[in-house]
């Protein structure tokens, strides 16, 4: 019984990330957003046009987390909470570390050029923080 609640838990969080990326997708007419554990598994994505497979998915998270690591040692950046790359037109693709439920996790999003993204991620961490404190109380 504690596993049927536990997936229904697991399912539960992630029809709301779910949720919540595709309120970021859609307010910033963003192409797709994807939200991963450090270990590159997917816990949410929201991409309408199928622009990377899953599997591509987990190699970026994957592939920015140890970007992410060389740059804080070749740097000496402390923390590091954002990497941006951006074309010749202006489009981004964003890679937010975030803190959530205990380990690192990694929101990607690509946004088409001249569009804001910092207050889009910025609602989606605090969505975020809402649903750890769900989580948190709905456990004790």
């Amino acid at each position: 019984m504690t596993s049927t609640n536990g997936k229904a838990t697991t399912l539960a969080v992630q029809i709301h990330l779910e949720d919540a990326l595709g309120d970021i997708v859609r307010s910033g007419s963003y192409e797709a957003a994807y939200f991963f554990t450090e270990d590159g598994l997917v816990l949410a994505q929201y991409d309408h046009r199928n622009l990377l497979p899953e599997q591509r998915c987990t190699e970026f998270a994957l592939l920015m987390n140890r970007l992410k690591k060389a740059v804080r040692s070749f740097a000496g950046l402390n923390q590091l909470k954002e990497i941006l790359m951006e074309d010749d037109y202006g489009k981004r693709i964003v890679f937010r570390f975030i803190p959530f439920l205990q380990q690192m996790s990694v929101l990607v999003a690509i946004v088409p050029p001249r569009r804001s993204y910092r207050s889009l991620t910025s609602v989606f961490i605090q969505r975020l923080a809402k649903l750890e404190t769900f989580e948190s109380a709905s456990g004790a």
